[in-house]
């Protein structure tokens, strides 16, 4: 039994994530490399916070353990992410639509 209960580790989770709140607003700025920018940096930030957090359950764990661990929980956090911006902010492709008919 590690210090946070389930309940504490979820918490932490989503706390986590509030970071994201802001990037979304600032993502709805058309410049797609400062989009990326603004999610490097979100996730830079609440990846930190996971780690820093979580680091006093793995500590107790070998350092390979713990490594493994917190890099699966950065991983996964920075697929969300990207997840994120490519379903939610990705442009679309133009249709290929026939022009209207010419009377």
């Amino acid at each position: 039994m590690g210090p946070y209960t389930f309940l504490e580790t979820v918490c932490i989770y989503g706390y986590s994530l509030f970071v994201f709140i802001p990037m979304v607003v600032l993502w709805l700025i058309p410049v797609p490399w400062l989009q990326w920018l603004f999610g490097a940096l979100a996730l830079g930030l609440s990846a930190a916070g996971l780690v820093f957090t979580l680091w006093p359950v793995v500590r107790e764990d070998t350092r390979l353990v713990a490594t493994v661990l917190l890099s699966v929980v950065v991983l996964l956090h920075a697929l969300l992410a990207m997840g994120c911006k490519l379903y939610f902010f990705q442009s679309l492709p133009p249709e290929n639509v026939a022009p209207p008919p010419q009377i």
